[in-house]
Formats: structure tokens, sequence, C-alpha cells
């Protein structure tokens, strides 16, 4: 069994603000970790809390993952924009969806 010695406590439907986050990642030594770039502000709100395993990790780790969608959309163009050219590896497979997905 993993075990976990940390949650945040956030849970579905509360609303948070995110500061400075940053979507500028490069790799060093076979790891991702965060380079210069520019950094976004901007309120949320959980939509979705999930925990699980990961037995891939050393010692299986036990994960929260913890999903936010942004209340003001006016920045996703740009941070999308910005994700495109500085990380372009994350759109190489990505299909935008078609109705028949909806």
């Amino acid at each position: 069994m993993a075990e976990y010695d940390f949650d945040i406590g956030l849970q579905e439907e509360e609303f948070v603000r995110v500061n400075n986050a940053s979507f500028t990642r490069t790799r060093v030594n076979g790891k991702l970790v965060e380079s210069e770039g520019p950094k976004f502000s901007f309120e949320a709100m959980v939509v979705s809390r999930k925990k699980f395993i990961n037995i891939k990790l050393p010692n299986d780790v036990f994960l929260i993952t913890i999903e936010l969608e942004m209340l003001d959309k006016e920045q996703i163009p740009e941070i999308v924009s910005h994700i495109k050219t500085s990380i372009p590896t994350v759109y190489e497979d990505y299909q935008p969806p078609t109705e028949d997905d909806q």
C-alpha cells in the first residue's frame, strides 16, 4: 500500500487564486523542470479531485490530482499560444474533438 502525508484539502466547487503559474518546461537530465517564461495568475474553481496510486514511481506513491477550471477564460488563448511555442511536443499528437466525440 502507498502512504501520503500531505493533502492540500481543496474540494470540488471550491474557489482558488492561482498566482504566477508557469507553463514553460525544459528537460534537464531527463526531468522536466520549470524554465524562464511568462507567468499567469487567475481565479479558478476545483472541478475534480482524484486519488490514485502510481505503481510506476518508487515506493508506490499515492497521488491526489486536483483539476482546476479558469473562471475568466480571456487568458486561455495566450496560455495555449505560449505552450504551443515553448512545449511543442504537447500538441504533436493532439487531435481536436469532432462532433462525433461530443
